[in-house]
């Protein structure tokens, strides 16, 4: 089938296994020679320590700005049981209210009657 192609047998190395370095390109030597020639420069350098210096202040804002996503949830979540112990508070309330004048008419009422 047209899905055999896609589908990719992939295994666990053992522990006797070693993982062989994968390497592309008619000429890996020379290859290896530019790497080393390029990384070597002061510049490319700079560029580098540049870039992660960069990134890890993007990393540091980004970790921030997680803490505070979770403290406004903290927050949300927060108000939502205060506004639910309210809405308890108003409706104990209300039944007193309404409650405790019915049961001093039935009161007054049986005192009444006997």
């Amino acid at each position: 089938m047209i899905y055999d192609i896609f589908q990719v047998n992939r295994r666990k190395i053992s522990r006797d296994e070693t993982i062989t370095e994968v390497r592309y390109g008619r000429f890996p030597d020379e290859y290896d020679k530019i790497y080393e020639r390029v990384t070597s420069e002061k510049h490319f350098r700079n560029a580098l320590e540049v870039l992660e210096e960069r990134w890890r202040m993007i990393m540091f804002m980004y970790e921030d700005c997680q803490e505070l996503v979770k403290e406004w949830e903290g927050r949300q979540l927060k108000r939502k049981q205060d506004r639910a112990k309210q809405r308890l508070y108003v409706y104990l309330s209300l039944a007193s209210i309404v409650v405790v004048p019915l049961l001093l008419l039935v009161v007054i009422i049986c005192w009444h009657l006997l």
